[in-house]
C-alpha cells in the first residue's frame, strides 16, 4: 500500500515514526576559565522554522527532524534529515556516527493537528561556526549555536519562540551535562572517549 502524505497523517491522527537529531558542540569560556570556574559548556543548533510552514513558523525547533519515508529505519532517517536540512554526513560528525539516546511518544491535537508521533532522539557532535552548515531554505529561516542552558530555560518558561517538548529536552539535557562534566573534570580525549563508549548501543533496526 502507498505510504500516506505528512497533510494525511496529520489529520487523521496515524501513528508514525521520526527521527529527532540534536548537533550538539563544546565550547570553551576564557573568561571562566581564568576566573578559575568550569570553562567548558555545550550548546545545541537550533534552527528556526520557516515562516511559511503550516505548523510552528518561525518558531524555534530542533537542529534537524523529519518523518520516516517508507522502507527507512530511525537511524537511515535521521541520516537523510541531516543531509537535506544542514548539508552534514557522517564525515562532519565527531566519531563519524550518530549516538542514539532515547524515544518518546509525542500527542499533540488542536483544530488542524492531530499528530501521533514515535520519535527516535539522536545526537551528533559537530564543532563548526554555524556558516559551514548548508540549510534548506524552503525548510528553515537560519540557524543558531545557543548555550544548552539558556534554551532549556526558555523551554521552562512557555517562551512562545520555541516549540521544541519540554519533555524531550528535559531528557536530552542530563546527556549535555554529561559531555559538560567529562570536558572540565579530564583532558579532550577522556570526555570523548568515555562518551564514545557511554553511546556506544545501537536503535534496533538501525
Amino acid at each position: 500500500p502507498a505510504c500516506a502524505t505528512r497533510s494525511l497523517v496529520h489529520r487523521d491522527g496515524d501513528l508514525h515514526g521520526c527521527s529527532h537529531v540534536w548537533v550538539v558542540r563544546l565550547q570553551q569560556d576564557p573568561v571562566s576559565e581564568a576566573e578559575g570556574k568550569p570553562a567548558w559548556h555545550m550548546q545545541v543548533l537550533m534552527q528556526r522554522r520557516s515562516f511559511q510552514k503550516d505548523s510552528f513558523p518561525g518558531q524555534w525547533d530542533i537542529s534537524a527532524a523529519g518523518h520516516l519515508e517508507r522502507g527507512e529505519t530511525y537511524e537511515t532517517g535521521a541520516w537523510r534529515e541531516l543531509a537535506e536540512e544542514l548539508g552534514v554526513g557522517p564525515g562532519n560528525i565527531q566519531g563519524g556516527r550518530l549516538r542514539y539516546l532515547f524515544m518518546f511518544r509525542l500527542r499533540y491535537k488542536d483544530e488542524t493537528f492531530n499528530n501521533n508521533e514515535l520519535d527516535a532522539v539522536y545526537m551528533a557532535e559537530i564543532d563548526q561556526p554555524e556558516s559551514f552548515f548548508t540549510i534548506q531554505k524552503d525548510e528553515i529561516e537560519e540557524i543558531r549555536w545557543m548555550d544548552a542552558d539558556a534554551v532549556l530555560e526558555r523551554i521552562r518558561t512557555r517562551s512562545p519562540e520555541y516549540c521544541v517538548p519540554q519533555w524531550e529536552f528535559e531528557e536530552l539535557y542530563p546527556h549535555l551535562q554529561a559531555f559538560e562534566r567529562f570536558a572540565n573534570e579530564g583532558t579532550a580525549w577522556t570526555w570523548r572517549e568515555h562518551i564514545q563508549k557511554a553511546y556506544h548501543w545501537k536503535m534496533p533496526g538501525g
